[in-house]
């Protein structure tokens, strides 16, 4: 046995929840890379995969020799891609997911520049507002917001963060009055937003005397795009509460009014998420890096983003 031949196998195996798809990845048979699986589980003396005929799934012992596993084939790679006497080049075809919002607003107003910086990588984005497996639909990188789940596959690196701004229109405001207090939120109208997966709106969340309260709101309209619920907030529909980057324009242009300014509201992450298998990936690094420089840059022209500061990874 080719102990790390077969190591390869039972990552991509893993990665692509298959023997099928993994063989088509590594170019290899199918009957081959099973053996290779069969005779790892045989030297370690565990089972590494739970089989069923519907889907294959990590034992303990597999979770556990996995994460070291991908750490070894990353390191082998690295090395390899910064021996002294080699060159690297940014090419080659790069998946991205990034939210509606996220990318209309911020990256794809922008993305010229970088297409511009690394015309050898192929870019495809992919826009999404839920929450895709980037593993099972090989993507190599994708831009969220929120807290990332922990995972044992992933990696997550902070690249800027946001507030939420509760606001409305003038028109909305003149005819039932401004929320002062949260109390005041009950007898409002607001813009719901339903999450894509789970089908329920979203409450809102204050921090009121250092404790979190959350509000569920009257919602005369919910919708699921984030785009779609800034634009039922225009037309005077109710109450919306949302990131602040989204509706920095038509607060300056008096479209819409903040409210509820007093209270604190918990900041919210961007993050880019990438499988441990991409970190020595320098098309994911160049992508990573350039969108960290960006949203610095927009942190310091506008008061919409908060900026992390941008370590670039140097690369030949």
């Amino acid at each position: 046995m080719d102990r790390f031949q077969a190591m390869q196998a039972f990552a991509h195996v893993v990665e692509q929840a298959g023997f099928g798809k993994a063989s088509l990845v590594m170019g290899v048979a199918t009957p081959t890379i099973s053996r290779q699986v069969q005779q790892l589980e045989t030297h370690l003396g565990v089972a590494l995969l739970n089989r069923t005929t519907r889907q294959l799934s990590l034992t303990p012992d597999g979770l556990h020799y996995y994460d070291h596993c991908k750490r070894i084939l990353v390191d082998v790679e690295l090395a390899e891609k910064t021996l002294p006497g080699t060159t690297q080049t940014h090419r080659g075809k790069l998946r991205v997911d990034i939210s509606h919002a996220l990318a209309s607003q911020l990256i794809l107003p922008a993305i010229n520049q970088f297409i511009e910086l690394y015309p050898q990588i192929q870019l495809t984005i992919g826009l999404d507002d839920r929450v895709v497996d980037l593993i099972h639909d090989n993507i190599d990188c994708a831009i969220r917001t929120g807290v990332p789940q922990d995972s044992q596959i992933l990696i997550a690196r902070r690249v800027a963060s946001f507030e939420w701004i509760t606001c409305a229109t003038p028109e909305y405001l003149q005819k039932y009055g401004t929320p002062r207090q949260l109390t005041d939120l009950a007898a409002h109208q607001a813009v719901g937003y339903f999450h894509p997966q789970s089908g329920k709106n979203i409450d809102w969340v204050f921090i009121s005397n250092g404790e979190s309260v959350n509000i569920r709101m009257n919602n005369t309209i919910s919708v699921n795009e984030t785009l779609a619920y800034v634009t039922c907030g225009l037309k005077s529909l109710g109450l919306i509460r949302v990131a602040s980057y989204l509706v920095q324009e038509h607060l300056r242009a008096g479209r819409l009014v903040s409210v509820l300014d007093q209270l604190s509201e918990p900041s919210v992450p961007v993050s880019a998420v990438y499988p441990i298998g991409n970190r020595s990936s320098i098309t994911v690094r160049a992508f990573t890096d350039w969108v960290g420089e960006l949203f610095a840059k927009r942190a310091h022209e506008e008061e919409c983003l908060q900026s992390v500061q941008v370590r670039r990874t140097a690369t030949r």
